[in-house]
């Protein structure tokens, strides 16, 4: 009997000293930081454009270039169209602390989306780098 009331003891003890030791709980939450990478542009050394043989026809853009070094990865692209002007914005991101300072060339294919334009001549600029199309007739399928 006197087992069992020390025992009932010192778990009612250490129950006590336990709840004790929770963090008090924070009176707001602050939302998290948000910090915006600068957008880096990629070294770009080659724009080709691509027009598959279907209708409506699409396009694909095919980049080439070179990262600075091995810790740049490909980042996001950024997209505009104004007009008949297209813009592709293809980032770099800096991934790691010990890189190799040689030159790591890539190659991307990015779709354009063309459909729904009229026949006339449009720009595709990829990090000042530009190129030209032609569409003969208006990509839209007929009704």
């Amino acid at each position: 009997m006197k087992q069992a009331l020390s025992f009932v003891s010192i778990f009612t003890l250490a129950f006590f000293t336990l709840a004790g030791c929770q963090q008090a709980a924070p009176s707001e939450e602050l939302p998290p930081q948000q910090t915006q990478e600068p957008q880096i542009p990629a070294e770009v050394e080659s724009v080709d454009l691509l027009m598959m043989e279907s209708f409506p026809l699409q396009m694909s853009v095919n980049v080439k270039g070179n990262l600075k070094n091995g810790c740049e990865k490909l980042g996001e692209v950024l997209r505009k169209r104004n007009g008949n002007d297209f813009t592709l914005t293809v980032t770099v991101v800096e991934e790691g602390e010990v890189c190799t300072q040689a030159l790591v060339p890539f190659e991307e294919n990015y779709s354009l989306d063309i459909y729904g334009l009229q026949k006339g001549e449009y720009t595709v600029t990829v990090n000042g780098m530009t190129e030209n199309f032609t569409l003969d007739q208006d990509n839209v399928l007929d009704s």
